[in-house]
């Protein structure tokens, strides 16, 4: 019975309701899935084309970003270092994830691969404070 009513649920649910779920992030799953782990800050964003620079365009854009890391909790990236991220993104559809990074604050990241980096993950500070928190508990004690 339970399992009707949430079918029932999500099917009167809009679609963008459905397909837009935020899923909290796993700490543990974070660390294990990634090779390299950091806190950065971008130095330097560029969007292509540069009308994509107004949070307001609705097109595919191309968006490169150099970050600089403030703290390294896995990989070989230590603080001081460089490295570039880039990836096609697009604000048109239902959920987009192309919403682009405009802000100067430092950011978690994680990911893969090689530089430039397209496929990576970014944690706010402020608003996924638990991930913040689990890594500076794990390696503060551990004396990294």
């Amino acid at each position: 019975m339970k399992f009707v009513a949430i079918l029932l649920a999500l099917s009167m649910a809009p679609v963008e309701a459905i397909a837009c779920m935020y899923y909290p992030p796993n700490p543990k799953g974070i660390l294990s899935d990634n090779k390299n782990v950091v806190v950065a800050y971008p130095i330097g964003i560029s969007n292509i084309p540069r009308a994509a620079n107004n949070p307001a365009y609705k097109e595919d854009f191309r968006q490169t970003i150099l970050w600089k890391v403030v703290v390294s909790w896995k990989g070989k990236y230590q603080p001081g270092d460089q490295f570039t991220t880039r990836r096609s993104l697009s604000r048109d559809g239902m959920c987009s994830t192309g919403i682009g990074i405009y802000t100067e604050k430092p950011l978690i990241l994680a990911f893969n691969g090689t530089e430039p980096y397209s496929e990576y993950y970014d944690y706010s500070i402020e608003h996924d404070p638990e991930v913040f928190e689990y890594f500076q508990k794990k390696f503060v004690k551990a004396g990294t």
